[in-house]
């Protein structure tokens, strides 16, 4: 048990200014180190994290969360789509037909992803009208068709709102392409390079018509209330249907899907962590510094303290909580800094900007009107516990060596 005394004394030594101002200015060096370190890290594994979540939300704009996929096509697709409605999460289940297209416009052209969407919007599990900047997706449903484009495709094929553009659908063995001339009736800004660039929007009907699929669908897509729930569910879905044994299908994920950029993602946010991490670790090391140096600097003090009764866990409580309340000062206000920052980091990033006189985040490059940050109590709990954690650990040698002093040979020169 931490007697009172030992505390009392721990917070003397953390006040009182030291003889050697060397050692004053390691304390003070190791505390503001500490707190830069965890401010730090809370700041920036935040930001990597709303990053992440801003690109999950702009994928799953265009992507589905799961697709339920039937490489001749499926045809009692309604059925399928009401045992997938049924699965608890899953909020919306929709019929896509995917293509391999090439889109023709005043002698430009471009290869692309055609998908046709139903017209109903409750049967669509992406929001994709979420991200139109010109237009309506309403017009893809008209008599005539209509085709939602891109805003890079539109400019790659120099077409905007109401001009034509014709689509041809390769045939295999030599056969002619299919033909179509479409409407664009909008266009959108998905937020990344892949849809904005190669993907082009139509009506179901339409697109299964240049697939010849004859009623047929390409693929059921899935939406779900959590993202990252649902392609489990229904994978485990899947692995015991009887129906989707006897249709051949198979099962895709938005995760599977971008896989290796989620990876990357993660390793980024791993190794800038434990980069960061340093900067706590090289803190804790110079609360070493300072105990150590703190202790052959109060040789004689702990003496009397022995003579007078104090015995070996006393004095290693002295030493330790002194460690230990460096570690709270620190701890407790880079966590304070580290919030504050990330609560205030488009602040932040303004003054920088103005500072350097250099825009980081250009608007027309990333889309961002901000920067995104994800503070989560998880994380501050886990930054402020290891770095409290790491300067305990620090102190016990020290606390160990004070210990050890013997009173006899300190005081017989006194």
């Amino acid at each position: 048990m931490i007697r009172p005394l030992a505390l009392a004394i721990a917070w003397r030594y953390l006040r009182a200014p030291t003889r050697n101002r060397f050692v004053s200015f390691i304390g003070l060096a190791s505390v503001v180190g500490l707190a830069l370190g965890v401010a730090s890290l809370i700041v920036v594994i935040s930001v990597m994290d709303g990053f992440a979540a801003e690109l999950r939300d702009r994928l799953l704009r265009f992507d589905a969360q799961v697709s339920v996929v039937a490489e001749d096509g499926l045809r009692d697709w309604r059925e399928i789509a009401e045992e997938l409605a049924a699965l608890p999460g899953v909020r919306r289940v929709g019929p896509v037909v995917e293509l391999e297209a090439l889109l023709v416009s005043r002698r430009r052209y471009a290869g692309v992803q055609l998908l046709g969407l139903a017209a109903d919007p409750a049967m669509q599990a992406a929001p994709y009208s979420q991200s139109v900047i010109a237009g309506s997706f309403a017009d893809l449903h008209t008599e005539t068709g209509g085709l939602a484009v891109g805003r890079y495709l539109a400019n790659t094929l120099g077409v905007r709102v109401g001009d034509t553009v014709r689509v041809l659908i390769p045939r295999p063995n030599g056969a002619a392409p299919s033909l179509r001339d479409l409407l664009v009736s909008a266009v959108f800004v998905a937020g990344n390079a892949g849809p904005d660039s190669s993907l082009a929007l139509a009506g179901l009907p339409v697109v299964s018509e240049l697939a010849g699929l004859e009623g047929r669908v390409s693929a059921l897509q899935v939406s779900g209330s959590d993202p990252y729930e649902t392609p489990a569910l229904v994978e485990t879905w899947a692995a015991g249907s009887e129906r989707v044994r006897a249709s051949a299908l198979t099962t895709r994920s938005w995760m599977q899907q971008h896989e290796a950029l989620f990876r990357t993602v993660e390793l980024e946010r791993l190794a800038m962590g434990a980069l960061l991490f340093t900067i706590i670790a090289v803190a804790a090391f110079n609360i070493v510094a300072t105990l150590y140096m703190s202790v052959n600097e109060r040789r004689s003090e702990i003496a009397i303290l022995a003579t007078l009764g104090a015995r070996t866990p006393t004095i290693m409580a002295v030493f330790s909580l002194q460690g230990l309340l460096a570690g709270i000062v620190g701890v407790g206000l880079g966590g304070a800094l580290g919030v504050w920052l990330t609560l205030n980091v488009d602040a932040a990033m303004q003054f920088l900007e103005n500072l350097f006189g250099f825009d980081f985040l250009p608007a027309e490059s990333f889309y961002l009107t901000g920067v995104p940050a994800e503070l989560t109590a998880s994380l501050v709990i886990t930054v402020t516990g290891l770095a409290l954690l790491l300067s305990t650990l620090a102190s016990w040698y020290p606390s160990r060596q004070a210990a050890r002093v013997d009173p006899a040979s300190i005081l017989r020169y006194e």
